[in-house]
C-alpha cells in the first residue's frame, strides 16, 4: 500500500476478513458500503492467520489475496491491501487502524463488520481505541436482526466515532457451504465471482488431497 496524502478529509472504508473465499455476499456488502457510507475508497484487507490456527480448508494468504484482487478489478474505488498478511501475527484491528492513519493521514475511517461482530465488539482487544480511530459500521446478516443491532449500536454512540447500522440488503451466504461445494466438485457459480470460481478450480482450492 502506498502512502496517500489527503488534503481534504476523505472517507475510507476498511473491510477485513479471511475471505476464504471472497463471495457474492462480500461483494454485495462492498457495493452497498461504497454507496451508503459515501466512501471515496474502500480497503479490502485479507487477514493473516498464524500457522498454529490454520484449518485444513484455509487457503493460503497468497491465494486469498489473489481472489480479492480478482473481485476488485474494474472497481475503481476498491483497493486490495496486503497490510495484515505482510505484518503477520495476530491481525488486531486496532493495530491495523493505527497503521492506516499513518498511511492515510487526515482521512476518516469506517470499519465495516457483520452484525455478529457487533454483538461481541466489547470483547475485542482495545475496542475503545478502535472507536477512536474509526466509525464502526455493522451490516445485518439476517433479515430480522436490524432493530436489535440498532439497540446494540446505541451502547457505543458516545464513544469515539460511535457506531452505525447499515441498511444493506441481506444476502445470506456461507463460506463454509461454498467450500463444501467446491470440495465435492459442484458448481458455485451462483455464489462466486466467475473469476474467483475459475481461480479456485484452476488452483484446486478446497479439494481433498
Amino acid at each position: 500500500m502506498s502512502k496517500t496524502n489527503c488534503n481534504q478529509p476523505r472517507r475510507v472504508g476498511v473491510f477485513g476478513g479471511t475471505f476464504n473465499p471472497i463471495h457474492l455476499g462480500h461483494q454485495n456488502l462492498m457495493k452497498n458500503a461504497l454507496r451508503e457510507l459515501e466512501l471515496d475508497e474502500l480497503l479490502l484487507i485479507p487477514t493473516y492467520i498464524p500457522p498454529h490456527k490454520v484449518a485444513d480448508d484455509l487457503a493460503t494468504g497468497e491465494d486469498r489475496l489473489a481472489m480479492c484482487r480478482i473481485v476488485a478489478q474494474g472497481e475503481e474505488r476498491v483497493t486490495v491491501s496486503d497490510l495484515e498478511l505482510r505484518r503477520g501475527g495476530s491481525s488486531y484491528t486496532w493495530v491495523t487502524l493505527k497503521e492506516l492513519h499513518r498511511l492515510y493521514p487526515g482521512c476518516r475511517f469506517f470499519l465495516i463488520v457483520g452484525g455478529d461482530m457487533l454483538l461481541t465488539f466489547s470483547q475485542w482487544k482495545r475496542w475503545r481505541d478502535i472507536l477512536r480511530r474509526a466509525t464502526l459500521c455493522a451490516a445485518p446478516r439476517e433479515d430480522d436482526e436490524h432493530d436489535g443491532l440498532v439497540r446494540e449500536a446505541g451502547r457505543y454512540a458516545l464513544i469515539g466515532n460511535g457506531c452505525v447500522v447499515m441498511d444493506t440488503p441481506v444476502v445470506e451466504m456461507s463460506s463454509t457451504e461454498i467450500r463444501a461445494a467446491l470440495k465435492e466438485g459442484e458448481s458455485a457459480a451462483h455464489l462466486l465471482h466467475p473469476g474467483v470460481e475459475e481461480y479456485c478450480r484452476s488452483r484446486g482450492l478446497y479439494r481433498e488431497e
